[in-house]
């Protein structure tokens, strides 16, 4: 058990300097230079080695240095929040402005794109249809409701097995992850981590911002890292939806027999229904019984 734990705690400081630490040193860094070295001479590389080697003393630097963990340990606690922060926009529902805004401009391309597939379906234009459709799914399976891509990608899912099984993902899933084998869970929790990391990554690319106040290659370095996080993020979000999915589709029988219903064959509506009606407490009849 104690070489467990200690094994253990090598991971969780390896994942600590990679993930928090190493980021948040080098955001320092970017505020040394920018404020030493500022817009006229940005690239000025040796000039800001000069300064560091010749105006502090062996103490100084190392104690500069310390102070610069220590600085870059607290910027990556603030880039984990803010992470953590990014995430809810993403899937933010879109209520209020300006959200509902965005919310209201995805529907709008939504029902155009789906104007354009039954207009071609009438008129007997078929040849386009599947680059109709591929365009309409691109910015949503189902009918957007949500203000940012990934929130209606994560919708989708809900929506989707709500309409094939009658299944209420929200009631099912945590019944439904108690049942998952192994590598199935492990596979949903990567993709998931892949999206919490993009996040993350958005939240350092921000970070970076301010410096570009003072050093213009500080702006270059915060629209890349945002922009890579976005396409991340994007593909995370794709590939966690559709592992949900496919998990509710390969296993949500596998959770009926669990709850000792009778299910034979592919999962079914009626099914799904039962399942629902067992694992939502609150679920209430719309129909006489």
């Amino acid at each position: 058990m104690t070489g467990f734990f200690a094994e253990l705690g090598k991971k969780v400081a390896e994942r600590w300097l990679s993930l928090l630490l190493l980021p948040g040193f080098l955001l320092v860094a970017a505020w040394v230079a920018g404020v030493r070295l500022g817009h006229g001479n940005a690239l000025g590389a040796l000039d800001l080695a000069d300064w560091l080697t010749g105006t502090a003393t062996a103490a100084q630097l190392a104690l500069a240095a310390a102070g610069m963990l220590a600085v870059s340990a607290g910027l990556g606690l603030a880039a984990a929040a803010g992470g953590v922060a990014i995430m809810r926009l993403w899937t933010a529902r879109g209520a209020r402005a300006p959200l509902v805004w965005l919310t209201r401009r995805r529907e709008r391309r939504w029902k155009h794109a789906q104007a354009e597939i039954m207009l071609s379906i009438e008129e007997e234009r078929l040849a386009g249809l599947a680059d109709l459709v591929n365009a309409r799914n691109a910015i949503c399976l189902v009918p957007s409701a949500r203000p940012m891509w990934i929130g209606d990608r994560l919708r989708a899912v809900d929506q989707r097995v709500l309409r094939s099984y009658d299944l209420d993902l929200a009631g099912v899933w945590p019944r439904l992850w108690l049942v998952l084998p192994g590598e199935a869970r492990t596979e949903i929790a990567v993709a998931y981590e892949s999206l919490a990391a993009a996040a993350r990554l958005m939240a350092w690319g921000l970070l970076y911002l301010p410096v570009a106040v003072f050093w213009w290659p500080a702006a270059i370095v915060a629209l890349v890292t945002c922009v890579t996080a976005w396409v991340r993020a994007r593909a995370a979000a794709e590939t966690f939806g559709s592992l949900l999915e496919s998990a509710i589709d390969l296993y949500a029988l596998d959770l009926a027999a669990h709850l000792k219903l009778d299910a034979e064959g592919p999962l079914s509506r009626e099914t799904g229904l039962a399942v629902t009606r067992l694992v939502r407490k609150d679920f209430i009849e719309l129909t006489d019984p």
